[in-house]
């Protein structure tokens, strides 16, 4: 702290004197000084020392009423006794048993059930009566020999099995199913590509870009559409390619089609798959939350269709698998770049009460909500609010759990760092309080910097319960009594605001009572103090006289001395 700085620029002023205006307020935020609650909120209503002194006498009265009345009514401990011996005799009573000769004649019956059942024979089981006669063996004719060595030609047994199990590994594919093909030959608007099935398939050239052109002999990752009987071949699309819609035939769940919106309703949008009707859900439109779904009519998307039925004509389909889709190919890439330290801007997509989750174009990280500002938060949406577009500092990256921790209040300056210039021990500033615990009240200064009023500094008189003269959101006058920057605490007081008027009271009572009392009693009153003084005299006397006695050099011992034997030559360890 400079000698030019002047503490008393922060000590409230007088209610009397006129609130600061918004301008000087402006004036203060753009000369790049810290605005205290006194500055901004000269003229809110501030929880005086007397204000807290009346909530507590309060308070004392109606404890003390209740008290009263429960003291009147007598306690129902003694029935209560009663009731509980009672059922404790009743838990304890004999319960009616079934009788031992009854339990015992149905033992009886079983055993004897049982031998019974002991005494009969074990039979085998029998055999089968029709029964299948075996081949009869015969030896090879030489027409027969003649006739395999035709059907094998020279080859071996082992080389055509080879062949039976290459031609079976061919399998036969389902929808949807992704595969590498590979363009073997292009003809007019299809290339026709080998997946590794009995038969072939073809991409529409449509689907490829003049950046990734179709080249005979490239190997391209393909999806499945589905199989073509009346050609004998596979329609094959590109990844998140939108596929040609004919009729209701060509229709499939899983197909990405092209999507026209043309209206939208209270559960979604009404759209276009060619000439079909199809609805788009408004949950399925965006990954995060649409609130107006008139703003998409007259777009054009590519979509997934998630529930097709031509008897009812209906198509339901969704953008926002799709758009996940896509961002789960990114999310790898992204997670590769991802480092701490990085400032990013993402999309706030939901929230809870731990936090904000954003998306990052393609991965989503999460703010806990002490990152999200440097004060006191209760809830996100108090800061940010659902689609809110934000720049966030990546803090932390777990490749291998798929988390990235986030933080928003980095992107702002650390108000702790401004405290020594602005704020000193002894200074008086106006705060709000934010929060209640049993030890005392946190009251803020500064947007991000609050300090610990404790309950032993609420009132010169005892506080029980700090409820009973502080509530969230009253202004308050605190001296502040020490700051400590690296730990990012300050210990502030409400009660030495203002004298303490103890003393004062007490030197009042006592003028009262000296008033009320006799001339006999006043001179019994001043032997009785000269006697306490005397005695008190006598007593600093004989303490002063003992440190007199007690050796200028300490006392002797100690592994560092030598001892009183070195004197006589004696070495004593």
């Amino acid at each position: 702290m400079t000698s030019e700085k002047n503490p008393a620029e922060n000590v409230p002023q007088d209610q009397s004197q006129a609130p600061q205006t918004s301008e000087s307020s402006e004036a203060a935020k753009q000369a790049g000084t810290l605005a205290t609650y006194e500055q901004v909120n000269a003229d809110a209503p501030v929880t005086t020392v007397q204000m807290i002194a009346e909530r507590l006498a309060k308070k004392r009265a109606e404890n003390a009423a209740a008290a009263g009345e429960t003291q009147g009514s007598p306690a129902p401990l003694a029935g209560k006794l009663q009731e509980s011996h009672r059922r404790s005799r009743e838990d304890r009573a004999p319960r009616p048993s079934r009788g031992p000769r009854g339990l015992r004649g149905r033992r009886g019956e079983d055993d004897a059930a049982d031998d019974e059942t002991s005494k009969k024979e074990v039979r085998s089981p029998r055999r089968p009566v029709n029964t299948v006669p075996l081949p009869n063996r015969r030896v090879k004719t030489d027409e027969e020999e003649a006739e395999l060595a035709a059907i094998f030609d020279g080859q071996q047994m082992s080389d055509l099995i080879a062949e039976t199990s290459t031609v079976a590994s061919q399998e036969i594919y389902e929808e949807h199913t992704k595969v590498y093909a590979k363009i073997v030959s292009i003809q007019k608007d299809f290339a026709f590509v080998d997946i590794g099935a009995r038969d072939q398939g073809m991409i529409p050239l449509k689907q490829f870009t003049e950046e990734e052109p179709a080249v005979v002999g490239d190997v391209v990752e393909a999806v499945v559409v589905r199989y073509n009987k009346e050609d004998g071949l596979y329609d094959v699309s590109l990844p998140l390619a939108a596929a040609e819609v004919g009729d209701w035939s060509s229709l499939s769940k899983g197909m990405i089609v092209n999507v026209k919106v043309t209206g939208a309703n209270t559960g979604g949008l009404e759209c276009k798959v060619g000439n079909l009707p199809a609805f788009l859900p408004i949950s399925q439109i965006d990954i995060v939350r649409v609130e107006n779904p008139e703003q998409y009519i007259n777009e054009a998307w590519r979509c997934v269709i998630t529930d097709v039925n031509p008897a009812r004509r209906n198509i339901v389909v969704s953008r926002r698998k799709l758009i996940e889709e896509e961002n789960k190919a990114k999310r790898e890439e992204i997670l590769a770049e991802l480092e701490a330290g990085q400032v990013r801007e993402g999309v706030v997509r939901n929230m809870i009460d731990q936090g904000v989750f954003v998306e990052l174009g393609g991965v989503d990280g999460f703010i806990p909500v002490s990152q999200l500002s440097w004060g006191r938060v209760n809830h996100p949406k108090d800061v940010v609010q659902i689609g809110d577009r934000i720049k966030v500092t990546v803090t932390r990256v777990d490749r291998d759990k798929n988390r990235i921790s986030l933080s928003f209040k980095d992107s702002t300056a650390d108000p702790w760092n401004q405290v020594h210039e602005k704020l000193a021990e002894g200074d008086q500033v106006r705060g709000k309080v934010t929060r209640i615990a049993d030890f005392g009240a946190f009251v803020e200064i500064f947007p991000g910097v609050e300090g610990l009023v404790h309950i032993s500094e609420i009132a010169y008189q005892r506080v029980e319960n700090v409820a009973d003269a502080l509530s969230v959101g009253d202004y308050v006058d605190v001296k502040i009594l020490s700051i400590d920057e690296a730990k990012r605490k300050m210990s502030l007081s409400i009660k030495q605001t203002t004298e303490d008027p103890r003393p004062a009271r007490r030197a009042a009572r006592e003028a009262e009572r000296l008033a009320k009392m006799t001339e006999e009693e006043k001179r019994a009153e001043a032997e009785r103090k000269e006697k306490e003084e005397k005695e008190n005299a006598e007593w600093d006397a004989k303490i002063e006289e003992a440190k007199k006695k007690l050796p200028k050099s300490g006392l002797k011992g100690g592994v560092a001395s030598q001892g009183e034997g070195s004197k006589f030559g004696l070495k004593w360890g």
